[in-house]
């Protein structure tokens, strides 16, 4: 599940950005609780893009609970 909400917030920069990313650090992964295959994730994303990576953090919740929170480095695909 921690994987998941990783991948969660590298696709939703792709999708925001319309461009193929690529993780280049993960720096800081903190879990809160699981999350279970049927409950629906809420992420909120903010990327901040610098000369050479993008600085992408995001949070995540289910009904209104924390559920975790990542700031990925990530790198465009050449």
């Amino acid at each position: 599940p921690g994987v998941f909400q990783l991948e969660m917030a590298r696709i939703t920069a792709e999708l925001v950005l319309n461009c193929a990313l690529t993780v280049r650090e993960v720096t800081k992964a903190k879990f809160l609780r699981p999350i279970i295959p049927a409950e629906t994730v809420r992420v909120e994303l903010k990327l901040v893009e610098k000369p050479d990576t993008i600085q992408a953090r995001a949070s995540f919740s289910v009904t209104g609970q924390p559920a975790g929170e990542t700031i990925l480095l990530l790198s465009r695909d050449q």
